[in-house]
């Protein structure tokens, strides 16, 4: 079972979902942003997948430290997480290192670059991402910087079997027409 997180209705799985289905892992969806409580038990867990949302993961809700927590009992076990774009900020937190509001709001499709590479994990040196962020996370101890781009030079990072990703490789055609449409007052030209 690999455990999803979805903090807001328009952010869920997109393009991982199929991925997921095709490696043959079977998908446990926590709507977080219906209220649904934060599973507790890591039983027949495989992997957790922390997805974005507008929220700050410096935010005082409940259950941004029940997330925490189960992270850092994910860690202790050796079960992999995977966090996107919020998720990747509530990832940093549990793995001891900080967010913070970015010095510019990155949103749009932007080139990322690899800084270094991970013997699990490979993509090309340059690449176009969509990002939609505000906040920004450092590098907790240990962490393998992957990833940068001119706005916001943590993208992601590597810690044993843990990714983050400050921007979304999940995203489809129906998720960006959607965020577009909600989000609107938000897009502004740079």
């Amino acid at each position: 079972v690999v455990r999803v997180f979805q903090h807001f209705k328009g952010e869920g799985p997109g393009m991982l979902q199929g991925l997921l289905t095709k490696l043959g892992a079977s998908i446990q969806l926590v709507r977080v942003f219906e209220g649904e409580a934060i599973p507790k038990d890591l039983t027949g867990v495989r992997g957790l997948l922390f997805l974005g949302g507008p929220m700050s993961a410096n935010d005082p809700l409940p259950w941004i430290s029940e997330e925490i927590e189960l992270i850092k009992q994910a860690h202790s076990r050796n079960i992999g997480v995977l966090g996107i774009c919020f998720g990747s900020q509530v990832l940093t937190r549990a793995l001891g290192g900080s967010v913070s509001v970015n010095s510019q709001r990155e949103i749009g499709w932007f080139e990322v670059e690899r800084t270094s590479s991970a013997p699990w994990f490979e993509c090309p040196t340059r690449f176009e991402a969509m990002h939609w962020h505000s906040d920004t996370f450092s590098l907790p101890a240990g962490a393998a910087h992957l990833f940068s781009s001119r706005l916001t030079p943590n993208q992601g990072y590597t810690l044993e079997k843990h990714l983050a990703l400050q921007f979304h490789p999940e995203l489809t055609d129906g998720m960006l027409l959607d965020w577009t449409t909600r989000y609107a007052s938000e897009l502004q030209p740079l």
